[in-house]
């Protein structure tokens, strides 16, 4: 069966999209904060400002991903929006 999306909503969205990014973002963050302490004299970087990034991370990726479904909704008014193939499973 095939279907379209048309229409995103962009708040809903940027905000799954900001944990995504947050969550994503921590492991990575501390592997370099624990890196850092290990190495203390080769530290470019300041440990608060690694404390800080996941943060940031969440703050652009909400930004970013509202104005990308914004943009969608935009394009796909004249376009029809992705085309996509579902199926239905027995029993469900």
């Amino acid at each position: 069966m095939r279907r379209q999306i048309s229409h995103v909503a962009p708040l809903q969205m940027a905000r799954v999209f900001a944990l995504l990014y947050f969550v994503i973002s921590l492991p990575f963050c501390a592997i370099a904060l624990v890196s850092m302490m290990l190495v203390p004299q080769a530290s470019v970087v300041s440990p608060m400002v690694l404390i800080g990034m996941p943060f940031l991370y969440a703050a652009f990726g909400f930004i970013f991903t509202f104005l990308a479904a914004w943009v969608y909704n935009v394009v796909a008014k004249y376009t029809g929006g992705v085309e996509y193939t579902s199926i239905e499973l027995p029993g469900v």
